[in-house]
């Protein structure tokens, strides 16, 4: 669905048109790396705790930047939210595992 509404192409069409690794290949994307709404709400709760964690009283807690968070997640975000992004090394070995997973052959 989100391919669909990122193209601005109906689900149906996308379906008659893009072949079936294609959306493999999308899926795969998708699980390791989220959607750029769930990336700026992780990455704006970082910011206002940076923003607010100056200016505490002296010796109280820092805030936390998960409290922060849209209650969609619930408590906690998922720790890939935070994660470092992938070296091209990593994201080699992602493709290649996943292009070898669909038949086809890594030079």
């Amino acid at each position: 669905m989100q391919l669909s509404l990122a193209l601005g192409v109906p689900l149906t069409e996308l379906r008659g048109t893009l072949p079936e690794a294609d959306f493999r290949v999308y899926a795969a994307y998708l699980s390791e790396e989220p959607d750029l709404a769930s990336r700026l709400d992780w990455w704006g709760a970082q910011l206002l705790a940076a923003a607010i964690n100056p200016h505490r009283k002296p010796h109280a807690r820092a805030v936390d930047p998960t409290t922060l968070m849209p209650r969609r997640w619930g408590r906690k975000p998922r720790k890939k939210y935070a994660a470092k992004p992938k070296t091209p090394q990593q994201w080699r070995a992602t493709l290649a595992g996943l292009t070898r997973s669909l038949g086809g052959t890594v030079r």
